[in-house]
């Protein structure tokens, strides 16, 4: 499932992050629009908002 709570630059950030370390680690899968790793594919935000809005309605009810 990943993590939906993530913004659209957390794993990008992590990613350069551990990049720079030196670290081998493989780009993260279906994050990136293309193999230049500067575009991003956002489309989990629509499911990521519904995710906490269900959980926000649960605690409500």
């Amino acid at each position: 499932m990943g993590h939906p709570e993530y913004d659209r630059l957390t794993l990008e950030k992590e990613y350069h992050r551990d990049l720079a370390k030196g670290l081998k680690i493989q780009a993260p899968e279906n994050y990136f629009l293309d193999s230049s790793h500067k575009k991003i594919n956002y489309n989990w935000r629509s499911s990521s908002e519904l995710i906490y809005q269900d959980w926000l309605n649960k605690l409500r009810a």
